[in-house]
C-alpha cells in the first residue's frame, strides 16, 4: 500500500469541463461517493447538482472543507473501507484518485459491487482497464496545482443524461 507521504498531489484548477460534464446529468436519485476528494472543487460541482448525499474520502486531512448537510467527508484512506453499502443501483462513483490506486478502484469497488455509474480520471496507460467506458474529456497538467505530468482522461460509464 502507497503511503499519504509516498506520493505528490495535484490539485485540479481547470474545472470547466467537469461542469460541463456534471450539468448535464441529473444527480437527484444518487447517492454519490467521491473518492480523492482533494480541496473539494468537483464536490461542490456535484452538490450543485442536489444529489441525495456525497460520502467522499481524502485521506489529507484539511484539504477540504465544505459544509453542506448532504455532504460527509471521510478522512481515511479509502482501500481500508468496507463498501458493500454500496450494493444498490442508487450508488454512483465519481474518482480523480492517486493514479497507482486505479486498478483497486475498478476490482475491489466498481466490479465487486457492481457499479454501473462511474465518472473516472485515469492515464492513458490504463484505458484498458475499462471496455465500455467513454473518454468524456482530456485534461492536461497544466490543469492542475502543481503542474502534472502527461495526460489524464476523464471517462464515464452509465450516470446517463
Amino acid at each position: 500500500m502507497v503511503k499519504s507521504t509516498d506520493r505528490e498531489q495535484h490539485m485540479l484548477v481547470n474545472t470547466a469541463e467537469y461542469k460541463h460534464l456534471l450539468d448535464s446529468i441529473d444527480f437527484s436519485r444518487f447517492h454519490v461517493v467521491e473518492l480523492g476528494v482533494g480541496t473539494g472543487v468537483v464536490t461542490r460541482l456535484i452538490l450543485s447538482r442536489n444529489p441525495i448525499d456525497v460520502v467522499g474520502y481524502e485521506i489529507d486531512a484539511g484539504l477540504c472543507r465544505i459544509s453542506d448537510p448532504r455532504f460527509v467527508l471521510r478522512v481515511q484512506d479509502f482501500t481500508q473501507e468496507d463498501f458493500s453499502y454500496m450494493r444498490t443501483d442508487a450508488y454512483g462513483v465519481i474518482a480523480n484518485p492517486p493514479y497507482q490506486y486505479v486498478p483497486f478502484i475498478q476490482e475491489q469497488i466498481l466490479e465487486r459491487y457492481g457499479i454501473e455509474d462511474v465518472i473516472l480520471m485515469i492515464p492513458p496507460r490504463q484505458s484498458w482497464l475499462f471496455p465500455g467506458y467513454t473518454v468524456e474529456f482530456e485534461l492536461s497538467g497544466k490543469d492542475f496545482v502543481p503542474e502534472s505530468a502527461g495526460r489524464h482522461l476523464v471517462i464515464r460509464r452509465g450516470f446517463s443524461c
